[in-house]
């Protein structure tokens, strides 16, 4: 269900303050190949990423402007390649360089960082609510849900809908670029309601909204298809965060920050 997410992903970009989090990332060293007149290869620590840039340590200096290849290590097993430039290098404790590296292309910080998918930490450090697009809708029987739903897309160029059931949003099933749905209610199952969009033409992006990270709750969110968790409580802020980065960030281009 990720047909929307690329074309999305790129508005999104452009549209945040081009700020994302910083990912702790204490590693082992890592494989970090040095362009210029001759590749060099060398060890460093990547200490710290974001979804535009990486944060190295190393005893070589590297000059502002190298082209490098680094091999990142996912969290899953196996590695990545990207590459990008290096647009900071400072002397850190003695003979270590601290060296911030703009990637060329996005990642997905998730990819590469285990994190709790109920720890409510986001991709996107802020989200610009005026530059969001698309058309979003929220199955929610929470009038909680519902007025920061409101509050988080109004005046922006969001179609916002909200409904407390799958049947009063299937119309404009085929519509949506992203869906968020309740989890934890009987009254409105997540998966009966994603089935149920699903079967109308739905092939946006999911994100899931949690009362609690209970077994039980964990057990129902792991079952489903998603691209974000949001835990309650949440303001509007943290709401347009989960929006954006279940848009998707992969392999999107547009501006970037250095690490």
């Amino acid at each position: 269900m990720d047909a929307a997410g690329d074309d999305i992903s790129e508005s999104v970009e452009r549209a945040s303050a081009r700020q994302f989090t910083r990912w702790p990332f204490p590693r082992e060293t890592i494989d970090v190949f040095v362009g210029g007149q001759t590749v060099q290869s060398i060890r460093a620590v990547c200490s710290n990423l974001s979804a535009s840039g990486l944060g190295l340590l190393t005893t070589v200096y590297v000059a502002p402007g190298t082209s490098v290849i680094v091999s990142l290590p996912h969290a899953l097993g196996g590695t990545d390649t990207v590459r990008g430039e290096v647009v900071r290098c400072t002397t850190k404790r003695g003979d270590r360089f601290d060296v911030g590296v703009r990637l060329r292309e996005l990642i997905d910080p998730m990819d590469f960082v285990r994190i709790d998918p109920f720890a409510n930490m986001f991709v996107y450090e802020e989200v610009d609510p005026e530059q969001l697009v698309g058309s979003f809708a929220l199955a929610s029987t929470s009038m909680l849900d519902k007025e920061i739903w409101t509050r988080a897309f109004r005046g922006t160029r969001v179609n916002a809908v909200a409904a407390s059931d799958a049947s009063s949003l299937a119309q404009v099933g085929a519509t949506l670029d992203l869906v968020a749905i309740e989890v934890g209610d009987e009254n409105c199952k997540a998966g009966e309601v994603l089935l149920h969009l699903v079967k109308h033409g739905f092939c946006g992006r999911v994100m899931l909204i949690a009362p609690e990270p209970s077994d039980a709750v964990r057990h129902e969110v792991y079952k489903l298809p998603s691209h974000a968790v949001l835990l309650r409580p949440y303001d509007a802020e943290m709401l347009r965060k989960a929006a954006a980065q279940a848009l998707g960030v992969r392999r999107a281009r547009g501006e970037r920050d250095a690490a």
